[in-house]
């Protein structure tokens, strides 16, 4: 069960845009999460995204992160403070909290979507792999893969190879069982308390 979470908000300056300085410390909280994972594929940290809005308001992922775990060890072996000291004059971090169970007011699993590939890329794809010309593949598909939803621009810093995180919000009607997220604090499967 997860009980203790802390709270990171981003304090952007006009000349630094929150989408640039939001990227660059989810990529700190990568880092951190993938240094503590015990199981190859899973870890305990999960996030979520406060203000995170949708289609109606528009795609936003909003200035905070709730990062949660199910002990404040678990929290202060992650040390955000640390992870996040470059970004010191734009980031404020509150110490490890237990979690207000009186104020949640439901749940909600954050994961990674991953957008299909363009028409035009699928056609070309399926087209060398089946024979026949990429027009044709092309009608294959329909524009409706591709959804709209809050995005991070990623590094990698082994190859410096430049990828994109869509954020998927669900909200679910109660908390799961297992808590299991990826090494982005992301889960197909795992929720997070919202409050």
């Amino acid at each position: 069960m997860l009980t203790y979470y802390q709270e990171i908000t981003l304090l952007p300056e006009e000349e630094i845009p929150v989408s640039f300085l939001m990227s660059k410390v989810f990529l700190q909280l990568h880092l951190g999460i993938a240094s503590q994972m015990t199981d190859v594929d899973t870890s305990k940290i999960g996030i979520s995204f406060p203000q995170y809005r949708n289609e109606a308001d528009g795609w936003d992922l909003g200035t905070k992160i709730r990062v949660f775990a199910s002990s404040e060890e678990e929290l202060r072996q992650l040390n955000l403070k640390r992870l996040l000291h470059r970004y010191q004059d734009y980031v404020h971090c509150i110490k490890p909290r237990k979690i207000p169970e009186r104020q949640i007011h439901g749940y909600a699993i954050y994961s990674r979507y991953h957008q299909e590939s363009s028409i035009a890329q699928k056609a070309r794809r399926y087209a060398k792999r089946h024979g026949g010309s990429e027009t044709d593949a092309a009608e294959l598909f329909s524009a409706t893969d591709w959804r709209e939803m809050p995005t991070l621009k990623l590094t990698s810093l082994s190859n410096q190879h430049t990828y994109w995180i869509c954020v998927d919000k669900r909200e679910v009607e109660s908390d799961t069982e297992e808590h299991q997220f990826n090494s982005f604090g992301l889960s197909n499967l795992s929720a997070v308390p919202e409050f």
